[in-house]
């Protein structure tokens, strides 16, 4: 889609309730999929989606195929793994172990593709909440009951309830190992839709500053919070009070975006946006990452800096001048118009593969030539265990996620997607 035919100015401005609609366009304009009757559909919002869906994956079915491999628990010994392969090694390894970035990623985009949606638009607050419940929650409830069922012991009507009206990411909200621990952040989306409204109101009567004023005090609070307690990266981490900054950012971005959109066109600005979101992640691992920080005031800072760099990627992506070839962007459009349901399906297939298809290696590998080229793979796969483990991920786990969640988008998603409502109308 050539930036000059098309620019996201045009795509998020323009009402399309005329516009023509294609498989790939029936994804809601969320952090989890874009294109609705309130704004125009433009293709490289759902490849970053999908970006951010394959770095969680990879993030965390990395550790479970190396604890199946080697039969071990210790996560110092997993973050630090790939060092052993020179630079590369540390470089993927940063970027792999701090894969919880992606989470960023979606939540900066929400800020920025809320912004562009309301820019010059009135919203009608109402439809507005109605498409946020007919997007989210048709899945994520499915889940919940789902661990309920699971666990019925640990999960009663009160965490149900807890759950479902955005306290997820609390405690004795409904919880199983295997099915629920990252959704924590859907919680997180949620309370800014809550709050998206009177972020919009304020900033047109008080004016942008007042969202650099909000911003500020968020990062006043977790100062204040450090101070006291000396830990403040779960607060960061897993509320509002540390994910607010990324909204924010991605809020002013949005709206900032028509006037230096021209300016970064020029690829080499994607690529030093990237280089720069790589370099801060490795840094950021080598320095002890998120396990060995939960007591460093690096987390007063550390979310408006990942706000930051991904925005820097997601403008200079949306604006770089490179045509990307048509069945590759349809393609990975596509599977970003599957990534909630690949957020919500991955984590219990990153761990269930890895504990089914490892045994099965080792089997294959001490059959000796009973097996012959199999037998030889194996035992490659298994000693090449870093790099497999990457493999794998990529070319078993995500592929196999994709299935799964074609299957839950379809039979789960899409029907309440196509409930949704225009909310949005010109100014004037």
């Amino acid at each position: 889609m050539p930036i000059q035919t098309q620019t996201l100015v045009e795509s998020a401005c323009r009402d399309t309730a005329d516009a023509p609609v294609s498989a790939a366009i029936v994804a809601d304009s969320s952090a989890f999929g874009s294109g609705s009757k309130n704004i125009g559909y433009f293709e490289r919002l759902d490849h970053l989606r999908f970006l951010a869906a394959a770095l969680i994956i990879l993030h965390h079915a990395m550790p479970a195929w190396i604890v199946a491999i080697h039969h071990t628990g210790d996560f110092n010994f997993i973050a630090t793994l790939g060092d052993t392969f020179g630079k590369f090694g540390r470089f993927t390894n940063g970027l792999i172990c701090e894969g919880h970035t992606a989470v960023a990623l979606f939540m900066t985009l929400s800020g920025f593709l809320f912004a562009r949606i309301s820019d010059g638009r009135n919203i009608e607050y109402k439809g507005f909440f109605l498409n946020r419940v007919l997007r989210i929650y048709p899945l994520f409830v499915c889940v919940l009951l789902l661990a309920m069922y699971l666990m019925p012991a640990q999960n009663g009507v009160l965490a149900l309830i807890s759950s479902l009206v955005c306290l997820h990411n609390i405690a004795n909200s409904v919880m199983h190992p295997l099915v629920t621990p990252h959704l924590w952040s859907i919680a997180v989306e949620f309370q800014f839709y809550l709050l998206f409204p009177f972020l919009l109101t304020f900033s047109r009567t008080r004016g942008r500053k007042y969202l650099g004023l909000l911003l500020v005090a968020a990062i006043v609070c977790r100062a204040l919070v450090y101070a006291y307690t000396h830990d403040v990266r779960n607060l960061a981490y897993m509320t509002l009070f540390g994910r607010i900054d990324q909204f924010i950012i991605g809020m002013l971005l949005g709206l900032s975006y028509p006037r230096f959109e021209k300016f970064i066109r020029n690829p080499a600005f994607l690529v030093g946006a990237s280089a720069a979101a790589v370099t801060a992640l490795s840094i950021f691992h080598a320095k002890g990452g998120f396990y060995l920080t939960e007591r460093k005031a690096i987390w007063i800072f550390w979310t408006p800096i990942e706000a930051i760099l991904w925005g820097s990627v997601i403008a200079t992506y949306c604006a770089c001048s490179i045509k990307i070839p048509s069945p590759l962007s349809r393609s990975l459009s596509f599977l970003g118009m599957l990534s909630f349901s690949l957020y919500v399906n991955h984590y219990f297939l990153a761990n269930l593969i890895p504990k089914i298809v490892v045994p099965w290696l080792e089997k294959l590998s001490t059959s000796g030539s009973q097996t012959g080229y199999l037998s030889v793979a194996s035992k490659f796969i298994l000693a090449m265990d870093y790099w497999s483990c990457i493999a794998l991920t990529l070319f078993l786990v995500l592929p196999v996620t994709v299935l799964v969640s074609i299957l839950t988008y379809y039979a789960i998603e899409k029907p309440f997607m196509d409930m949704r409502v225009k909310y949005t109308t010109g100014i004037g």
